[in-house]
C-alpha cells in the first residue's frame, strides 16, 4: 500500500451517449459497490457526481480510484467514467465596476 491519505475527491460524469439517469441514483450505486468501512459524501455538481472519500488512512489515492473504476465497470453505472479531478468551485457572476 503507498503512503495513505485523509479524503479523495472523485468526480463522475455522464458519458456522451446518455441514459446515464439522475446523478444521485449514480452516487447510491457507486457508494453500494465501494467499501462499507469508508465514509462517502456526494454533492452533485450540475449532472455530476463529485464523491469526497474518506478511507480513514486505509487506501492511497490510487487505490481509491482504481476500486471506483473497477465499481464503473457495473451495468447500472457503465454510463458514467470518472475524470481527472473533482472541482466543486461554483463560478461567480462578474461584477462590473
Amino acid at each position: 500500500m503507498t503512503a495513505p491519505n485523509a479524503h479523495d475527491h472523485v468526480l463522475i460524469v455522464p458519458r456522451d451517449d446518455g441514459g446515464a439517469g439522475a446523478p444521485e441514483l449514480a452516487a447510491v450505486r457507486l457508494i453500494a459497490l465501494l467499501p462499507p468501512q469508508w465514509r462517502y459524501a456526494p454533492t452533485y455538481p450540475g449532472q455530476k457526481v463529485c464523491l469526497r472519500v474518506s478511507t480513514g488512512g486505509r487506501a492511497s489515492a490510487a487505490e481509491v480510484r482504481s476500486l471506483v473504476d473497477r465499481a464503473l465497470a457495473d451495468p447500472g453505472l457503465r454510463a458514467w467514467r470518472r475524470t481527472a479531478s473533482c472541482d466543486e468551485r461554483v463560478p461567480r457572476p462578474a461584477t462590473s465596476v
